[in-house]
């Protein structure tokens, strides 16, 4: 309760659908963000497949990653893909359409991918696992028929851990984390086989390998990296993005020093509209600023749909929002169910 970063959903966004609604009557478009990445379905809001999205980046940035329809074949198409990519575990599994890390799996053999699969009734990204030490979010902007361009957010990832003492055991390190103890039913299914382990002195022991903020990652506000040669590296990225102006890099890296170079990461996804900047759920964060910041992200895409409405790009209909919406969250209710 004392810390806004765990408040539900649905109350700390209230006041950005204000500000959504506020954009929208001064654009004179409800769904003016639309426009904003012409590239992806309504701009990127809702029930986009990732792999389409991550086509549209070079692959040179990219893991390797492969789409796999829900049919027979697929456990045989896996392993063909595998083996000829070289690759082997751990690999990441996701569904191609979802959101804030749904059914993101690490998968570690065999046996782990039959299990997920035979749940999975739906279209799969089979993905490399990218072994970097760091995780990171960049925010970044085009204005089109202009020169400007920035990043808004940056965001740095710490992956819930715990550090053994010698004496206690696996759970209750968990149930003594400040951060660990709140999220020991999602640990349960991975770590219960563990729980009487007792980790040595300084022993560190990461429970999450996925770096979701629900499934207990640390965000920490990196505002204080961006600088022009990070400016030059993202915004280059996005301009080779057909359709594309605006959205937030998830990627992982060697370090700082190699992500300004432009070298030694890789993109494992990239959100358009919906992308929220994530610094802002950094613990020390004020949540006035959190809010001066959202705010000022949805102006941002106000003035992308202005300068495409130059070029006579529109809005989509209500009719075609309602038919994407209702579509999407059919198809949400059922994935949430396996």
């Amino acid at each position: 309760m004392r810390n806004w970063e765990f408040w539900p959903a649905w109350l700390t966004n209230i006041p950005v659908v204000g500000f959504w609604l506020f954009q929208a009557v001064k654009t004179g478009h409800l769904f003016f963000f639309s426009t904003v990445n012409p590239g992806a379905m309504n701009g990127g809001l809702l029930g986009n497949s990732k792999m389409k999205i991550l086509d549209a980046i070079p692959d040179r940035y990219i893991p390797k990653s492969g789409l796999f329809k829900a049919n027979a074949e697929r456990p045989m198409m896996i392993r063909a893909f595998m083996r000829n990519n070289g690759m082997d575990f751990p690999v990441i599994l996701k569904p191609d359409i979802g959101e804030r890390g749904l059914l993101v799996q690490r998968i570690r053999n065999w046996a782990e991918l039959d299990i997920y699969l035979n749940k999975a009734g739906f279209d799969v990204i089979l993905q490399e696992y990218v072994d970097y030490a760091l995780e990171v979010t960049i925010l970044c902007y085009t204005i089109p028929g202009t020169d400007e361009k920035g990043i808004t957010s940056v965001c740095e990832k710490e992956f819930l851990h715990i550090e053994g003492d010698g004496r206690r055991t696996i759970l209750q390190l968990i149930r003594g984390h400040e951060r660990g103890r709140l999220y020991e039913h999602l640990l349960k299914a991975s770590w219960q086989d563990d729980w009487s382990g007792v980790p040595g002195k300084g022993e560190t022991v990461y429970l999450q390998p996925i770096g979701n903020h629900c499934k207990g990652t640390k965000f920490i506000n990196a505002n204080h990296r961006i600088d022009q040669q990070l400016v030059d590296t993202f915004t280059g990225i996005l301009d080779q993005m057909e359709g594309f102006h605006y959205g937030r890099f998830d990627l992982r890296c060697a370090s700082w020093e190699s992500l300004r170079a432009g070298k030694d990461f890789r993109i494992l996804e990239f959100n358009g509209v919906n992308s929220e900047p994530a610094h802002v759920y950094d613990p020390g964060y004020p949540i006035v600023r959190k809010y001066r910041d959202f705010y000022r992200q949805w102006a941002l895409m106000a003035r992308i749909h202005r300068a495409q409405a130059t070029q006579g790009i529109r809005p989509m209909k209500l009719r075609d929002a309602i038919r994407q919406g209702k579509r999407y969250f059919q198809y949400l209710q059922a994935v949430k169910s396996i």
